[in-house]
């Protein structure tokens, strides 16, 4: 399984400048980005822009395009707004790509993107992640090893009163890094 995922996501370790855990978790954990979403990054200086391009180089994050003639492509086709095709067009090129490919999991917080997705991906197995899951998965599986970079980016996410029932219990069971005696490790630079 590979996690595909949306602009806000990646946005979301760029804005609180904990790219560096999500290139660490790319490298134990496959991900991807659909070609789309690179270019809404790469072109958006608040979120993204010269410096994402050159991070994700070495991230370990794939890009994947749709091919012109693919069902991938024909789902596109129909997902996209007809009076603006630019609008939403990174995850709407998620979904399609999520919708042909059942070895891919759709990672979102866009609500609109929630439920296209809900409506395209029907094949059987886990299709879909919110950021709150996909954070803990990464927890989980040593992705992100420090409990900080968590709280950094579902702050940046989502207030306290919106995030799931059982988000602080959970992240407040967690061991920090200083009591694991692993060190505060410093949130990563963009270059």
């Amino acid at each position: 399984m590979t996690y595909l995922l949306d602009t806000m996501v990646v946005s979301y370790f760029l804005q609180s400048n904990r790219e560096g855990e999500l290139s660490n978790a790319a490298r134990r954990l496959p991900m991807a980005v659909v070609d789309e979403v690179r270019k809404e990054l790469e072109g958006d200086r608040d979120r993204g822009g010269p410096a994402f391009k050159r991070w994700l180089g070495g991230s370990g994050i794939q890009v994947r395009a749709i091919e012109v003639g693919t069902p991938a492509s024909a789902t596109l086709v129909h997902l996209l707004n007809p009076t603006n095709p630019d609008k939403g067009r990174g995850e709407r090129a998620s979904i399609a790509l999520a919708a042909s490919d059942d070895t891919l999991t759709f990672v979102t917080h866009d609500k609109g993107g929630m439920w296209l997705a809900l409506r395209e991906l029907w094949a059987p197995g886990e299709r879909m992640l919110g950021l709150a899951a996909f954070l803990r998965r990464l927890f989980d599986l040593r992705g992100i090893q420090d409990p900080a970079a968590l709280d950094e980016i579902i702050s940046i996410a989502m207030l306290p009163a919106q995030r799931p029932t059982w988000w602080a219990q959970w992240r407040g069971g967690l061991p920090s890094m200083e009591s694991r005696g692993e060190g505060a490790s410093p949130p990563s630079s963009r270059s």
